[in-house]
């Protein structure tokens, strides 16, 4: 990362983190006669290896090899009154058998901390990731078959309120900045404040609306920053104790500053979000969830991202489960200099989970990659891997 935007994001996370910080001192020392805090902590350690044919999703030259993994992972809560708080943080090393270039120490910390009252509540969040993303991924832009560090810093504050029996206001702000090291990617920043209404038409039957109004802030000052307005219609639907729907879908408009010669400065779209939960019995679960949504990228353009994901699993025996995930994504870069420049990725994965003792399981897996480029060229992998996770005794006191 740049020393500029790596001052910036260390001012951005030191001062949510001071942030959070008084607000947990605050609510742990505020004086509520008689009621105790209740502390637990909980935490997992694990152990991976995985071999693919294509580790990095090369166009040409496939590299295959082994990856090794070391995972540990950690949630220390507190409940009090009418307060909860939750700090969480996990690390993962990967090291490759023939790429060492392509080892990497992933990091990621989150705070989460909710004041609640009779009508409603306040929540708090902050969070800090560092990521290595060896191919494009959802972010489909940069060079592919290098390694990529990313590192995200975010914040976000929530309001709820019931205004009545039947109905309730929710009102939020919230940003997130991403620094790339590949210097072929921008770094941007995003801020969103959003404002919504849902109303009980039946105990089974809310209707709701939103609107939002965004901002994407390119750091290099090289594209187009842009301002994106959306409104969404939608229900929710509890159509049986097993089936639960879940859909919006409104209009957009991005805005664009200062757009290319001949480009529009008005880009008008939609956005929609679907989903589907499905107990097909007491041991099978069904997930469905389709959605269209406007979203930056390190490509420094607006990019409607259209994903489709499935996930179904089902319990064979008290200790083994099967599950399988499709996902779909396809990037659509809207005010891009070639108006067809889309891109696609597909991941398909199933696994089989053992539950080899109350605190040990095992996971085994196969992956299949494939991603399809502007220009028409593509790039797949296929993936095993095997995973043993032990989870630790927790803890737990009260003050």
């Amino acid at each position: 990362m740049p020393p500029a935007a790596s001052r910036a994001y260390s001012r951005s996370f030191r001062a949510v983190a001071l942030g959070q910080t008084a607000v947990w001192v605050l609510a742990v020392a505020w004086p509520l006669p008689a009621i105790a805090g209740e502390w637990r902590f909980n935490s997992n350690i694990g152990s991976g290896l995985r071999y693919s044919d294509n580790l990095s999703l090369e166009r040409v030259n496939p590299n295959d090899g082994f990856t090794g993994t070391l995972t540990g992972s950690g949630a220390l809560t507190y409940e009090r009154a009418a307060f909860e708080a939750a700090l969480t943080g996990a690390v993962e090393l990967s090291g490759y058998s023939d790429n060492d270039d392509l080892s990497s120490v992933d990091e990621t910390i989150s705070l989460r901390t909710v004041f609640k009252n009779e009508r409603g509540a306040l929540r708090l969040g902050a969070e800090y990731r560092s990521d290595t993303i060896l191919a494009n991924e959802d972010d489909n832009t940069g060079t592919v078959g290098r390694a990529t560090d990313v590192e995200t810093v975010g914040g976000s504050l929530g309001w709820e309120h019931r205004t009545s029996p039947r109905d309730t206001l929710n009102a939020g702000l919230n940003f997130s900045t991403r620094a790339y090291e590949d210097p072929g990617r921008v770094d941007y920043a995003f801020y969103q404040a959003s404002a919504s209404w849902s109303h009980a038409i039946s105990e089974t039957l809310h209707g709701k609306t939103s609107l939002t109004a965004g901002r994407f802030e390119y750091a290099d000052g090289t594209k187009e920053s842009n301002t994106i307005l959306g409104l969404r219609f939608g229900v929710a639907y509890d159509a049986s104790r097993r089936v639960k729907f879940d859909a919006s879908f409104g209009p957009r408009l991005v805005l664009v500053d200062d757009p290319a010669p001949g480009a529009d400065d008005e880009l008008w779209g939609y956005g929609a979000d679907v989903s589907v939960d499905y107990d097909v019995d007491d041991v099978t679960r069904v997930r469905f969830t389709l959605g269209r949504n406007v979203e930056p990228s390190g490509a420094g353009l607006v990019t409607d991202r259209d994903r489709i994901r499935f996930f179904a699993e089902r319990d064979l025996s008290g200790q083994l489960s099967a599950n399988i995930s499709i996902a779909y994504v396809m990037s659509d870069f809207e005010d891009a200099p070639s108006a067809d420049r889309v891109e696609t990725s597909l991941t398909i994965e199933p696994a089989l989970n053992w539950k080899l003792a109350p605190d040990w399981s095992l996971k085994i897996g196969y992956q299949y990659r494939q991603q399809e480029f502007e220009l028409g060229d593509e790039a797949d992998s296929n993936s095993v891997r095997v995973g043993l996770s032990y989870r630790l005794p927790p803890v737990a006191w009260s003050d």
